[in-house]
């Protein structure tokens, strides 16, 4: 069953410009069952609900109380997680401009909009590095998601627009890889990833709280300044660290 993603762009008082994206099925849309849910009927709903709500969210309109208007009353141990360094090399550098280095045309792409191009991607993403895999204007179908595991590889299209370069995903998460609570928070179509696990190099030995800028290990050895270090926790069979997630106000998915 093929899925649509639609995305509204606006700006967030804590992150700045922000992009929603909606992602549902075109069988479940109203226009699908007019003897049903008649155009007039919705249109009405709709209205209705945005008059009913529009007070309401006007009234509730405000900072967060976990940022504040620009920061100012965030806690490196609260319940917002720093997302500042995330990014290309933690958001701290532009991002390059790389040179074009394949044609994805060239690994046997339709862009049709008939034909199933998954494994044209896989191939092409497979066969390029140092640069940009340029993806020509056209309609993408995919039936499986991509995995880039690499560095210095950039998918390139030729505008955002509708009869520019898209891909549309025909399956969701969940119909390729089975229901996971995960997928309301993680997970992706085009996933990036290294494919390797993350190297052991030592246990942390003294307790620490989020937040913490320093941190006690049974061995430095193999650490450098710079080095990107993972923590990996594991929870207990009472599940408290994901509860603790969750600030203790519901069951981990």
């Amino acid at each position: 069953m093929a899925m649509l993603l639609r995305s509204v762009t606006g700006w967030s008082s804590a992150f700045g410009p922000i992009e929603v994206w909606f992602l549902f099925r075109p069988s479940l849309l109203p226009r699908q069952h007019p003897d049903m849910f008649p155009r007039s009927l919705i249109f009405g709903l709709l209205l209705a609900m945005v008059m009913a709500c529009g007070p309401s969210l006007v009234a509730q309109a405000g900072h967060s109380k976990l940022w504040g208007k620009a920061g100012e009353a965030w806690d490196p141990r609260g319940r917002l997680p720093d997302y500042s360094h995330a990014g290309y090399r933690a958001g701290d550098r532009p991002l390059p401009t790389v040179p074009v280095k394949a044609n994805l045309r060239n690994f046997g792409a339709r862009g049709d909009g008939k034909t199933d191009d998954t494994q044209a991607f896989r191939k092409a993403i497979a066969a390029t590095s140092g640069g940009a895999l340029l993806i020509p204007k056209g309609r993408y179908l995919l039936a499986g998601d991509l995995h880039i595991n690499k560095s210095d590889l950039v998918l390139r299209g030729e505008g955002d627009g509708a009869n520019e370069t898209v891909l549309y995903f025909t399956k969701s998460l969940e119909e390729l890889y089975g229901q996971r609570p995960q997928w309301s928070w993680s997970g992706g179509l085009v996933r990036i990833a290294p494919s390797l696990a993350p190297k052991k190099f030592a246990m942390v030995t003294a307790p620490c709280q989020r937040g913490d800028t320093t941190l006690e290990l049974s061995s430095t050895a193999g650490i450098s300044a710079g080095s990107l270090i993972v923590l990996h926790l594991d929870d207990d069979a009472a599940r408290s660290l994901g509860k603790h997630l969750h600030n203790d106000q519901a069951d981990p998915g």
